[in-house]
């Protein structure tokens, strides 16, 4: 089988994550990576609406940040 990206299990190879995956042209994974992904899922970032703007899912306006 072919392989679809590469898992840098080690820590220090983190900073040569960039450079691998330019080199070997597959997507590559470290410890950041994954922590960087874990906490944008624990805490995702608030978009505003433009003002004026109803919420579908609260019913409130919404109001400029």
């Amino acid at each position: 089988p072919e392989v679809g990206a590469l898992l840098l299990e080690c820590t220090n190879m983190c900073p040569f994550a960039r450079d691998l995956s330019r080199r070997l042209g597959l997507p590559v994974f470290d410890m950041v990576s994954f922590v960087s992904w874990f906490y944008a899922g624990l805490a995702p970032r608030a978009f505003p609406a433009p003002e004026g703007r109803v919420s579908a899912i609260t019913g409130n306006h919404w109001r400029a940040i």
